[in-house]
């Protein structure tokens, strides 16, 4: 299987990118609370976490997993 990195446009630009699939094993780069224009999104922690895991959820959507398969 060939090596596939992917940024989604829903997460924020950055100059690495954001997941990596290579020889079926899935890796990504560490998420922050950050919205597509790059803005720091949530005033606590909580709402900073509850960010951060949406982001990870998108890059799982990508290679079609959810949480339950962290």
């Amino acid at each position: 299987m060939p090596r596939r990195a992917f940024s989604p446009g829903e997460l924020a630009e950055t100059p690495y990118n954001h997941g990596i699939v290579d020889n079926g094993k899935f890796s990504m780069s560490g998420q922050v609370s950050r919205d597509s224009d790059g803005n720091v999104v949530g005033r606590d922690l909580e709402a900073q976490t509850r960010k951060t895991f949406g982001n990870i959820e998108v890059l799982l959507e990508r290679v079609n997993k959810d949480l339950d398969d962290v």
